[in-house]
């Protein structure tokens, strides 16, 4: 079971901060429905790293059981 629920996918080039639903056992995590998460698409996240003068070595994008969509996208770079 996901630790927050957002409407991720109806809204997907909406890049403005994200504030996820709680549920009732993820007490541990409240802040993360609080404080909430800007989405980026991968277009935007990939330029930022271009502009900064890092080049993109590998990415990967961790599947969690029970989630459809990865809840990041982990990457590793350096700088040129």
């Amino acid at each position: 079971m996901p630790l927050a629920t957002y409407e991720a996918i109806a809204d997907w080039y909406d890049q403005s901060i994200r504030r996820g639903t709680l549920l009732p056992r993820e007490q541990l995590v409240a802040a993360a429905g609080q404080v909430g998460a800007y989405h980026r698409t991968l277009g935007t996240s990939l330029s930022a790293f271009w502009q900064a003068g890092l080049l993109l070595e590998s990415a990967v994008e961790p599947q969690l059981e029970g989630r459809e969509e990865p809840p990041v996208l982990v990457v590793r770079c350096r700088r040129v």
